[in-house]
């Protein structure tokens, strides 16, 4: 598979939840975690899908999502966002503070 398609595989499963189509988006995120096995972030995607089915809880989504990659601060700052979605309302600053952290670890702008 050709590494520029990637981002368009993403986009496309990206359109299906955009559009309400959760178990289509779920789908089309699962083929991308099978065919682009060196990246962690369909995995994350799929499970905002799950959350809005209501199939899988908070807890579990993001105990996996912070497994799969702890040197991404784009995920810990967008799991931040869906604990603020969810009322929970301490998590979100400690996952900011970890986002800024890990983006000062690897150079990256805050």
């Amino acid at each position: 598979m050709d590494a520029p398609i990637r981002p368009a595989r993403t986009a496309f499963a990206h359109t299906f939840g955009a559009e309400g189509e959760r178990d289509q988006a779920i789908s089309a995120y699962s083929t991308d975690a099978f065919l682009f096995q060196e990246t962690h972030l369909p995995q994350p995607f799929s499970c905002l899908q799950h959350l809005q089915l209501n199939s899988i809880t908070l807890q579990m989504c993001v105990s996996n999502a912070l497994t799969l990659c702890k040197s991404d601060p784009l995920l810990s700052s967008g799991l931040r966002v869906v604990l603020y979605q969810k009322d929970h309302l301490k998590g979100p600053a400690q996952l900011f503070t970890k986002a800024l952290d890990i983006a000062d670890q690897i150079e990256s702008g805050p």
